[in-house]
């Protein structure tokens, strides 16, 4: 049995059964018991064997294949099944599963995300929520890969567009004594201001996945002079100080305004007078902290002096006669 057991799975899928089955981890004896499951459905619904008898819609279910298989095992068993199911040896497959390295191997039209809300299941479909705009599936479908298709999972999601969100938001939370982990709150950094591509996932459609969504942008602020045609990133103590010379504007608030009574997605940033970015806000409300400065930063002794200064409460003169010369602390001085 065990021999003719080895010949049918080594010439069915390729895998070669090199001990008794009794050896192997329970992963790789279920690998094999679907594989030859996969055998018989092909037996099953293939005329010129079973004639008039063969089954016309045959259906392989497999429930969460990612238990006890590591994830190249489960991006090799899944290329084993898409290529049975292009030659038309399986008609249709279902697969649940909580594995993102899964869900990063597949397309979107080929995902269902199924979300309880309050006792309520709702479905989404991923793959049919752009309409015509292709650019942002592609984009989308490129991100997603085993850390980031997190977001299918997660209970509710945090998109933020750098590293030093990332890396925080977290730690913050458990300051607040609200731990992301606990409530299934994943932190998805989208790597620049690139959340359109990523909110037709979770807008308002029909076929949308209805979770809740917190979007982390900066401020930023920028000025253009007003015979220019260029705007500029500005300094918060710069922004609407020269209306007659300036135009202004800032990223964050028609986002906030735009979403501000959407069901699903809320746009949140820094103060409107006072923010710009992210780690320009961190070191606002943490003006003689030394621990964020790194060893990377040219200028580091210089920071650690005016923090000096800032505790203690030296005039501004002695902040302005610190600054070295360049362009930017001229600026930065007027």
């Amino acid at each position: 049995m065990f021999s003719a057991l080895r010949l049918i799975v080594e010439y069915e899928t390729g895998i070669k059964i090199k001990i008794p089955a009794t050896h192997n981890g329970l992963g790789y004896n279920n690998l094999i018991f679907m594989s030859l499951l996969l055998a018989k459905m092909q037996v099953d619904s293939n005329g010129d064997y079973l004639g008039s008898n063969a089954k016309v819609f045959p259906i392989l279910a497999i429930e969460e294949p990612e238990a006890h298989l590591h994830p190249a095992m489960q991006y090799k068993f899944l290329q084993f099944l898409k290529a049975n199911r292009e030659n038309n040896k399986v008609r249709q497959i279902f697969i649940s599963t909580h594995s993102t390295h899964i869900t990063s191997a597949v397309s979107l039209d080929e995902i269902i995300c199924l979300h309880n809300e309050n006792g309520e299941t709702l479905v989404g479909y991923p793959g049919k929520v752009f309409l015509s705009d292709e650019k942002s599936k592609k984009y989308v479908q490129r991100f997603l890969d085993a850390t980031k298709s997190d977001m299918l999972f997660a209970q509710k999601v945090i998109l933020v567009e750098g590293l030093a969100e990332q890396l925080l938001i977290s730690i913050f939370a458990k300051y607040l004594s609200k731990p992301l982990e606990d409530n299934h709150i994943a932190v998805i950094n989208v790597g620049g201001r690139y959340f359109n591509h990523f909110l037709h996932l979770f807008d308002n459609s029909k076929l949308a996945i209805h979770k809740k969504v917190a979007c982390l942008t900066d401020r930023d602020p920028e000025r253009k002079d007003k015979s220019g045609s260029k705007f500029n990133k500005c300094y918060p103590f710069e922004y609407n100080q020269d209306a007659t010379n300036y135009d202004y504007k800032d990223n964050a608030t028609n986002l906030i305004e735009r979403y501000e009574n959407h069901s699903n997605i809320r746009f949140f940033s820094q103060d409107k007078n006072q923010g710009k970015t992210f780690e320009y806000d961190l070191i606002l409300h943490n003006s003689t902290l030394e621990l964020l400065i790194t060893d990377s930063m040219c200028n580091k002794a210089e920071i650690k002096e005016l923090m000096n200064f800032f505790r203690d409460n030296k005039p501004i003169s002695d902040f302005n006669n610190k600054l070295r010369e360049s362009d930017e602390n001229q600026r930065i001085n007027k």
